[in-house]
């Protein structure tokens, strides 16, 4: 076990439980392709071995762990979009706003999550008196789009870390943005700006390196891109070493 690193996989899960749908206003079959296009498909594969991940066992259209838990600062939410999906990513509105539901997703699936991260994050500095989160997703291929993202945040992101890990990527042979398309790494809330001795970064894969985008399925550059995701995580260890 890589023992002060925690792997935070919050997008790769399908499941919607019926419980947590509400007023849906299209067909199963458009829900169910948005949920499998904005899902970081494999991506727990990808990521996950010797190392402690955290990640939802639900869609993030149950519920949307990465989003801010206050929808006023969220960006986001202004298109639907907080920790309580209404809309798709193109704009269209599949299920009708609902506060008690969203307070049900609050208080069901939004806070055990971040109480367990917390508690795992907590566990780490007191055994090893530092932390490094992996904060690991996907992304859909669009022109101009990088092989790979590397999000940082001013304050929890060592820049020696983000060279080390753009450099390795270059030098293997692929292109890479810091901060876009996405940007930033999550932080439990506790140690937000409080606490350097957290430290996290966001790595994330384009979508066209490790699956075909039409089917879902895995392409034969899968297990290429799983070994360099698994390098990456050797590289943060030893940083964190």
């Amino acid at each position: 076990m890589i023992d002060s690193v925690i792997l935070h996989i919050p997008h790769s899960k399908l499941e919607l439980p019926a419980k947590y749908l509400g007023d849906i206003l299209v067909s199963d079959d458009v829900l169910r392709l948005n949920v499998y296009s904005d899902a970081d498909l494999y991506v727990d594969q990808l990521f996950e071995g010797d190392v402690l991940s955290l990640k939802p066992l639900f869609s993030r259209y149950a519920c949307d762990v990465e989003r801010f838990r206050d929808d006023s600062e969220e960006y986001e939410s202004k298109r639907g979009r907080g920790l309580y999906y209404t809309h798709f990513q193109d704009g269209r509105q599949f299920r009708k706003y609902s506060a008690q539901a969203r307070q049900q997703a609050l208080e069901e699936l939004y806070d055990p999550h971040h109480a367990l991260f917390t508690q795992k994050v907590k566990r780490k500095l007191q055994d090893y008196k530092k932390c490094y989160i992996i904060d690991c997703h996907s992304f859909a291929d669009k022109i101009g789009y990088p092989d790979f993202c590397i999000g940082t945040d001013n304050f929890h992101t060592p820049t020696d870390l983000q060279e080390q890990l753009q450099n390795f990527l270059e030098l293997t042979g692929y292109k890479v943005q810091v901060n876009f398309p996405y940007s930033g790494c999550i932080t439990p809330m506790e140690y937000y700006q409080k606490d350097d001795r957290v430290k996290s970064i966001m790595i994330e894969v384009n979508k066209r390196l490790y699956l075909d985008e039409t089917t879902f399925n895995k392409n034969f550059s899968f297990n290429n891109i799983r070994k360099l995701c698994q390098d990456m995580i050797g590289l943060i260890a030893s940083h964190a070493n």
